[in-house]
């Protein structure tokens, strides 16, 4: 899909942050110059098209009192998408990958207690067929700030 200027405009805006206030669709477009029906407008065919999956807020799990660990599994091809499900459907997974190699299920799980997290991934292993988890443990923390310049030339980022 090509991206029209209020699209670009509308992108690289809502990467600054989402003000939060009572209408801030209307306060984005009063920082760009537009109606606040233009931004929703252009937020909505941005979803249709599939250029945004969604708009939510980032919160820091420890903060919350989560513990979050990345893990890994072999999935069988036949059992793969069922078990993505699963996997996709408790609330406390934030990604969820196929990737190459015998490891081919790699995701994020918070939880708040070990039962809790026991619980939710024996749930996973009995969709998966009792394979074994590879279970992976922040050492450090990095969040990294990414602004994608939609009107940049291909390539460039800042």
């Amino acid at each position: 899909m090509d991206l029209d200027a209020k699209d670009v405009l509308v992108l690289n805006r809502l990467q600054q942050g989402i003000p939060l206030v009572e209408r801030p669709w209307l306060a984005i477009a009063v920082d760009l110059k537009l109606g606040e029906e233009e931004v929703i407008h252009t937020l909505a065919k941005l979803e249709v098209t599939g250029i945004i999956r969604r708009i939510g807020g980032i919160f820091n799990p420890r903060k919350l009192g989560y513990e979050v660990r990345l893990y890994a599994m072999q999935v069988e091809d036949e059992l793969f998408y069922c078990v993505a499900d699963v996997v996709n459907s408790l609330q406390t997974v934030t990604h969820n990958y196929r990737r190459e190699g015998r490891l081919n299920m790699w995701f994020t799980l918070a939880a708040r207690t070990e039962k809790e997290r026991e619980n939710m991934l024996e749930l996973i292993r009995a969709a998966a067929g009792n394979t074994r988890l590879y279970e992976f443990p922040a050492e450090q923390v990095y969040k990294l700030n990414v602004f994608w310049n939609m009107d940049a030339k291909k390539g460039e980022s800042r």
